[in-house]
């Protein structure tokens, strides 16, 4: 048991470890973040919307309430949604993406739904400023 008080310390002056109950590995990488930016957004940093719309919808089928699980991943990410027209088949959101003083851009999804079911999905950016 030596040799993994060793490496315990080793990794610890370089700063290189991570530790659970169970192991001691070093140089651990969680790449997730850039999977899903680098799946997500183009070269030029801009939001790929038929993915992203694509993406959404298939994890909102997977949802009993898909109307309900949408607002609730609007307002989770700081947005809202609103049915246009008092329409209770359509909704409307609109997610903050990125601000700057007074230029906000946004993405909005427009959902429709037919006996409680998403029939589609769409994204497009939409800008908001003073």
């Amino acid at each position: 048991m030596p040799y993994r008080f060793c490496i315990a310390s080793l990794c610890l002056a370089l700063g290189a470890c991570s530790f659970s109950p169970t192991k001691i590995s070093s140089l651990d990488e969680d790449q997730r973040q850039q999977i899903a930016y680098t799946t997500l957004y183009n070269q030029q940093g801009r939001l790929d919307h038929a993915a992203y719309a694509a993406a959404l919808q298939q994890k909102l089928s997977a949802s009993a309430q898909p109307a309900v699980a949408l607002q609730d991943y609007a307002r989770q990410l700081g947005g809202h949604c609103r049915h246009p027209d008092n329409d209770p088949q359509r909704l409307q959101c609109l997610l903050p993406e990125s601000s700057t003083i007074c230029l906000h851009n946004k993405i909005r999804l427009s959902a429709v739904f037919q006996n409680q079911r998403l029939q589609s999905l769409s994204s497009e950016p939409f800008v908001d400023g003073c």
